[in-house]
This record gives C-alpha cells, sequence and structure tokens, in this order.
C-alpha cells in the first residue's frame, strides 16, 4: 500500500505533467542557449547601450536584492530597443539572454496576435506564466509595434484593446510581485507607433543607432575574420565608402565580396561566364588556393549589395528619440563605473 508520501510525490508529479503539457504550444519559443552563440567577440557595442541594460541584468544575476527596499517597490520593468533596421536588436537580446544564462522566449507580434477576439489575451496571460515558472527569463517581443501600436487609430479593433490591456496588466505584475519575475524587451524599427501605455511600462528606451565609420570600421573586421585580404584592401577606406550601411548591409557585402573571390578562383573571371555556361572540368580540392579577397571583388559586391533604404524611418526614429528616449543613453559617458558588461564594454555588434 503506497504511503501518504508516495501519493503526494504521484500528485505533484502528474500536476507537473499537466502544467507541462499546458504550456506545450509555446515551448517553440523557447530559444536554445546552446544555440546562442553571440559574445563580446562578436563585433563593438556602444557602451552607453549596454550600460543601460545593467539595471535589467542585475535583477537577474542577484534578484535577492531586489527582494526588499526601494528596489522591491520599484524593480524594473521593460525595456524597448529601437532603431533602423539590420543594427543588431535581436543580438543583442540574445547576448543579454547568454549573459545572464536566462531562458528566452523570442517571439513577434503575428505570435501572440489571433484573429479570434479575447485568444491573444489569454496567450499573453500563459506566456507570462510560463516565463515566471523557467525563471530566470527574458520575454523578447520582436517587431512590437505590431502586436503594441497605438490604440488611438481610427481602425482599432476590441482584440488590439484587449491585448494591450492583458500585457499592462503583466507588467504591472511585474511592479507588484516584486523579484523572480520575467525581463521584457520589446524590439522595433518604428517606436513612434507603439502605444504610450505600453512605453510607459517599457522603462527604459534605448536607441541603437545605425554605425559611423569607425564602428564600421570594425564590423567589416568582424566579417573579415578567417579571410585573407590582398595588399589592396584598406578596411578604413571600405568603412568612409560604406556610409548608410547597417550592420547587416556590411556582413552581406563582405559575403558577396567572397562569393566572387571563389568565382575568380573556379572561372578566372568575376564577370561573364556563370557555372551554367562553363563546365568546371574537376572538383576543387584540397590543394587548391585559398580565396583572396581583393579591392575589385569589395567594390564590385558594393554595386550589388546597395545600404538598406531607411532614410525616412531613421528621421521619425531620431524624433522620437529626442523626445521620449533615455537621457542618459544621449549624453556621452563621463563615468567609467564598473558594469557587469565589463568585458562587453565598447561594442557594436556586427552581423546585422
Amino acid at each position: 500500500m503506497p504511503s501518504a508520501i508516495d501519493s503526494l510525490l504521484t500528485l505533484m508529479t502528474a500536476k507537473s505533467a499537466i502544467d507541462d503539457n499546458n504550456y506545450h504550444d509555446l515551448q517553440q519559443y523557447v530559444v536554445n542557449q546552446d544555440a546562442i552563440t553571440t559574445t563580446a567577440a562578436d563585433g563593438h557595442f556602444d557602451k552607453n547601450t549596454l550600460e543601460a541594460l545593467d539595471d535589467m541584468m542585475l535583477s537577474l544575476h542577484d534578484p535577492e536584492a531586489f527582494k526588499f527596499g526601494i528596489l522591491a517597490s520599484s524593480p524594473p520593468l521593460g525595456v524597448l530597443l529601437y532603431g533602423p533596421p539590420g543594427t543588431g536588436k535581436t543580438l543583442l537580446v540574445r547576448a543579454f539572454a547568454k549573459q545572464t544564462n536566462a531562458t528566452i522566449l523570442a517571439l513577434s507580434g503575428a505570435d501572440i496576435q489571433s484573429m479570434f477576439v479575447g485568444e491573444g489575451e489569454k496567450k499573453i496571460k500563459r506566456i507570462f506564466s510560463y516565463a515566471r515558472k523557467c525563471y530566470p527569463c527574458v520575454i523578447f517581443i520582436d517587431e512590437a509595434d505590431g502586436v503594441f501600436h497605438s490604440r488611438s487609430g481610427w481602425n482599432i479593433n476590441k482584440g488590439h484593446v484587449e491585448d494591450i490591456t492583458q500585457f499592462l496588466e503583466e507588467m504591472d505584475g511585474i511592479r507588484s510581485n516584486g523579484a523572480q519575475n520575467p525581463v521584457v524587451i520589446a524590439a522595433t524599427n518604428r517606436p513612434f507607433d507603439i502605444d504610450e501605455a505600453i512605453l510607459r511600462r517599457l522603462t527604459s528606451r534605448i536607441l541603437i543607432d545605425m554605425p559611423d565609420a569607425a564602428a564600421r570600421e570594425k564590423i567589416f573586421r568582424i566579417h573579415m575574420k578567417g579571410e585573407s585580404l590582398a595588399d589592396d584592401v584598406d578596411i578604413s577606406e571600405l568603412a568612409q565608402i560604406t556610409e548608410g550601411y547597417a550592420g547587416s548591409d556590411i556582413k552581406a557585402l563582405v559575403y558577396a565580396a567572397a562569393i566572387l573571390a571563389v568565382r575568380e578562383n573556379l572561372l578566372g573571371t568575376t564577370a561573364g561566364l556563370t557555372l551554367w555556361e562553363e563546365t568546371i572540368k574537376s572538383p576543387v580540392t584540397s590543394n587548391s588556393s585559398p580565396r583572396v579577397l581583393k579591392i575589385a571583388h569589395f567594390l564590385k559586391a558594393k554595386q550589388r549589395i546597395c545600404p538598406s533604404p531607411k532614410s525616412d524611418t531613421i528621421a521619425k526614429i531620431r524624433d522620437f528619440h529626442n523626445k521620449m528616449g533615455d537621457a542618459a543613453h544621449r549624453v556621452l559617458p563621463v563615468d567609467d563605473a564598473p558594469s557587469v558588461w565589463s568585458q562587453w564594454k565598447g561594442f557594436i555588434f556586427g552581423k546585422g
């Protein structure tokens, strides 16, 4: 006859199985930690950007410190990362999750919204419930403007209003429950479209801007690792002639240059012939000469890889930043205080 303890353990095991089954559909959004390879070696990121995320990271590293005093009454609620496409917002979130060893639930607006009224509301509630179960956890919402766009528009439906209301309630729950709550990070290319009440809950609003020439040079160097460069390649000059290129554009440019170098090795030219027109008599062997990237490869690649068109969006983003962005983030650093991101200081992600 089973003991009371055995019966209790059986009941607890059954309840755990039921709980896991209840969240089965959300497990598809969990990012495999082993698949996150983003580290400090991946690029250069603005120091202010990393330090602006310190409060969030501290709450995950030392939750006990947020259980009493003023930190218990005012825990960090959420972060909004905004900037032009291709500037590394998603990579920054993945790196944040890796640095904190946190579970990351990666969703987009399309994952949350539903054509049926009330379904999005229920899903938001379950997402937060599952995130608490998986603590420490980061809820990452990409393309946040899609699910949190302003309720002041003329074509807003009831389901959208209910989704935002439920999200606001969950965010307020973070404030009231204190420690061991999920960190919410939202990313968008259109921060000016997000509902004002949502913005108030995303208390840290951080601009991930286009890289300047110095940052572009570092991004080029990231993606050229492992490549052999000809003497005529001046990386500093490449950075100067790629104004307006985001990290993802630069990655595409280096990739295209490498492809041209491979083509030249196989066909003896970067133009004219294609593999459809020329038969390669024998497969390339390990003894073949490694590709060498020349300035001609980069210049030809630049004709194909243009910067993503985003000038109008950039102007709107900077206007939003001047009105709503973190004031501290707009000021040049005057303090070298230690940061949990200390090994990351000065990095701008170069993978787009």
